[in-house]
């Protein structure tokens, strides 16, 4: 019953705050995007190195990004890879059901992307789940279809192994679309 009180609660920060954005809608790709925001989740005391290889492959293609990662314990280990760039934030950082309340979270989500992704393959990550209900972006790419999922792009992470090959499908599939270049 808590755990329900608590998802109630979220859904309705998430709604709340939603009023207020204004998403533009379109259809992106690598060759249109200009910037592109990135999820993920820390598991270890290190980004996950497919994630640092991603961020690399957006910096080889001259895409502007910025990546938000949670670490799902208290106090970030000291040799955790961050810049500019790539922010973490931990449960410290969360309120009592779950939204997050820090500055790195509100410094992604004041941003206007072209594209978001969503690379975390985690359920549970409400936080997660919470940054990209919020997040103003032209197209939102993810991978769990959950209820109110908030995603425009849904590649089907249940079926793929590894982190390493749902982003090479996020690569492929985002490769792939051409959008209207008058837009």
């Amino acid at each position: 019953m808590f755990e329900s009180l608590k998802n109630i609660l979220l859904k309705r920060s998430i709604r709340r705050r939603n009023r207020n954005l204004l998403r533009n809608k379109k259809i992106q790709s690598f060759d249109t995007a200009r910037s592109i925001g990135v999820l993920f989740y820390v598991e270890e005391g290190d980004i996950p190195q497919d994630v640092k290889n991603f961020l690399t492959f957006l910096r080889q293609k001259r895409i502007l990004y910025f990546a938000l990662g949670y670490y799902n314990n208290r106090d970030i280990p000291a040799n955790l890879y961050v810049t500019n760039k790539v922010v973490v934030f931990d449960k410290t950082e969360l309120n009592w059901y779950g939204k997050p309340e820090s500055d790195r979270v509100e410094a992604f989500l004041a941003e206007n992307y072209d594209i978001v992704i969503d690379l975390h393959r985690k359920s549970f990550v409400k936080s997660l789940h919470y940054a990209a209900s919020c997040v103003n972006t032209s197209l939102l790419v993810g991978g769990h279809l959950y209820e109110n999922c908030p995603y425009d792009l849904i590649i089907d992470a249940q079926q793929i192994a590894n982190t390493t090959q749902y982003i090479e499908e996020v690569k492929r599939y985002l490769s792939m679309l051409s959008p209207d270049k008058k837009s």
